[in-house]
């Protein structure tokens, strides 16, 4: 199992396209600190828990869209996959799931570093970090996202790259699209917003106050719910995609 992991990782990441994506998206989280969080967010201190959250929402959307490009463009191959598993005993369905981990591990590494890129420059920058409020926000964003790799990639299985290209281009729209409705204060479209950027810029300037002192970072019931309901679709795509991939292999042996 840890041969084909290691290959199956190889195949996947070990790709220059990978490497350039990811230092890509590296340069935009440090122009996303430099150009924008370091004004702050709705007049809040750069280092708050808004202005962080703001720009580890924003940084995770893209690398969720770059992992889930990985995880179609992977698909695209598919010569590789009756080799393993004529040779190997494992099976199609364990594969794929294989696979959708390995991306999900791309995607989490990806976000710790864009996590510890926020605090370094912040540091030196302020010589002051949240470091509390900065946990919460990458637990709140990034935990929702991988389920929905995991989800997507264990149901939508060997079928054509293209329905995972269409998923990518949906929550892109949706997501900007609810960071637009957010700011007329219609709770609700924190339901749409895949990483959750918008909850911190909006909300804050909601909270804002007349007086000198810092916004209190607070997280609301609304934008708590609408995390987990991420999580819990991308378990239920796994639970559903994982078993359908079950049923399918059994078909053959039926007939």
């Amino acid at each position: 199992m840890k041969k084909i992991i290691k290959y199956e990782a190889k195949i996947i990441l070990c790709k220059p396209y990978v490497a350039i994506l990811l230092v890509i998206n590296l340069l935009y989280s440090y122009y996303l600190l430099s150009a924008d969080i370091i004004l702050g967010v709705s007049d809040t201190a750069p280092f708050s828990g808004w202005s962080f959250g703001k720009y580890m929402g924003s940084g995770a959307l893209w690398t969720l869209l770059i992992s889930l490009f990985i995880l179609a463009y992977s698909r695209a191959g598919k010569k590789n996959v009756s080799v393993l598993t004529d040779v190997t005993a494992i099976s199609p369905k364990k594969l794929n799931l294989i696979r959708s981990l390995i991306v999900t591990g791309f995607f989490l590494v990806g976000c710790l570093v864009i996590f510890i890129l926020g605090c370094v420059f912040l540091w030196v920058m302020f010589q002051s970090v949240f470091i509390g409020y900065y946990v919460v926000s990458f637990l709140l964003i990034t935990l929702p996202c991988m389920g929905l790799i995991i989800g997507i990639g264990t149901l939508v299985g060997d079928a054509r790259p293209a329905v995972i290209y269409a998923c990518i281009v949906l929550i892109l729209c949706v997501s900007c699209l609810a960071s637009v409705r957010i700011g007329t204060g219609s709770g609700l479209w924190h339901l749409f917003d895949a990483a959750g950027a918008s909850y911190y810029e909006t909300v804050s300037a909601q909270l804002e106050t007349l007086e000198a002192s810092e916004t209190p970072f607070v997280i609301n019931v609304g934008y708590l719910a609408s995390r987990v309901l991420y999580m819990v679709l991308g378990i239920a795509a796994f639970a559903i995609g994982f078993a359908g991939a079950g049923k399918k292999q059994k078909d053959p042996e039926i007939a």
